[in-house]
């Protein structure tokens, strides 16, 4: 198999799953690479909000496979996600399902309103789940699941959901559109059926994964999850073996359909959508990543030696040749209300003349998940930006440096 092939194939089928949608980009790419890792998603929101349409945009790579799609109520019982009793087997003293046409026999499923699963379905649900069998009377079959999209509401409360919880490695807040978007969301057009999606096949992911197996951790991705684990556990934030096993299996399924041969530490931000037991902890768990991309990027001793280097060369230079290449030299910094955030857009390229209060660079604070905004950082002159410390997309903190701008 093509891998070369197989990745750009992967990137179109993103771009298509996401055309038509109005901000639930994010939410459709991890849908996407939970169906990559062989794991399942939660999304948790109010209704109306677009939950179901992407577990039936996920389906559209997998058109020759079955769906199942199910609302539960406290009053379901097994026979409708499993399937009736067979009246023959009974016949014979045998307790079988037919489970033709329901989640045994499905790929990917929708499952709304999942924590109101009683525990006459939950105990098949989590086999289902986790080892992909069904127990039918005294056989256990093997179920073909790649993925589920569970949807709710509101989280669960009691202890018995807390292992059907823990069985969705992916959970994402899925919010009404926001103000910005509303005017896009009253004009769009209803193109599902004509949407082409590129089909991907059964095949193909289980390459994708025996392959992810392969790919090794940096000791920096290592060291990030071992702090990640010690920060959950002064922060009361519960997280399984279980769950930190699929997450680096995940990251590893991640890296390696980005053609990459480790896991990197920038791989990681994908961590704060697995590890949290209500959505406001989202931006705490991406603080803590944030703070520590910082102090992994940068290496003090190398610092240190770098600039004792240019302190030799300087000093060096005849006086005159100082004095003459003094010029008036401003730092471009993050302001100080800004306590993270990242790159979004360089308005100008380097040494591109501006004119002053020109906008030479967007911040975007906050993520998609709990809402974001931007600010602006303009020219403090006439003049031109001679470097650029931080390109697009990189981390930043308040007060930090990103570039310089020569006043002309």
């Amino acid at each position: 198999m093509n891998q070369k092939q197989l990745f750009e194939k992967i990137q179109r089928i993103q771009q298509q799953l996401m055309q038509g949608l109005i901000e639930r980009e994010q939410t459709i790419k991890l849908a996407f690479l939970a169906t990559l890792s062989g794991e399942h998603i939660l999304l948790i929101g109010p209704p109306g909000t677009g939950k179901s349409m992407v577990a039936r945009r996920i389906h559209l790579m997998f058109k020759q496979t079955p769906y199942f799609e199910r609302l539960l109520t406290r009053f379901s019982v097994p026979e409708e996600l499993f399937g009736p009793l067979s009246i023959k087997a009974l016949e014979q003293d045998q307790y079988t399902r037919l489970t033709q046409g329901y989640l045994p026999r499905a790929s990917i499923a929708f499952l709304d309103e999942i924590f109101k699963a009683n525990s006459a379905i939950l105990n098949a649900l989590l086999t289902l789940l986790n080892e992909r069998e069904f127990d039918n009377g005294i056989i256990r079959e093997k179920a073909p699941l790649l993925s589920v999209v569970g949807a709710s509401n509101e989280l669960p409360e009691s202890e018995e959901l807390s292992a059907l919880f823990d069985r969705f490695l992916f959970r994402q807040y899925v919010a009404p559109v926001s103000r910005q978007g509303f005017k896009q969301l009253l004009t769009l057009k209803n193109n599902d059926q004509d949407l082409n999606v590129e089909q991907l096949s059964l095949e193909e992911v289980q390459f994708i994964q025996n392959n992810a197996n392969h790919i090794e951790l940096s000791a920096e991705v290592v060291n990030f999850l071992v702090e990640l684990r010690k920060w959950c556990h002064e922060n009361q934030i519960q997280v399984s073996d279980r769950r930190w096993r699929k997450i680096v299996h995940m990251l590893k399924v991640s890296a390696f359909t980005n053609g990459q041969s480790t896991v990197s530490i920038w791989d990681c931000w994908l961590v704060q959508h697995c590890i949290w037991e209500k959505p406001e902890q989202v931006e705490l768990v991406a603080e803590m990543y944030e703070q520590y991309c910082g102090k992994a990027v940068i290496n003090v001793d190398n610092l240190v030696k770098v600039v004792e280097v240019l302190e030799k060369e300087v000093g060096k230079l005849p006086k005159s040749t100082q004095s003459n290449t003094q010029v008036d030299i401003h730092e471009l910094k993050v302001p100080k209300t800004i306590k993270a955030g990242v790159i979004n857009r360089w308005f100008k390229a380097e040494n591109v003349l501006c004119n002053q209060d020109e906008i030479l660079c967007e911040l975007r604070i906050g993520f998609e998940t709990t809402g974001f905004k931007t600010e602006v950082i303009r020219a403090p002159t006439n003049g031109k930006i001679t470097k650029k410390f931080k390109t697009e997309t990189h981390l930043i903190q308040n007060d930090e440096i990103i570039g310089e701008f020569l006043t002309q």
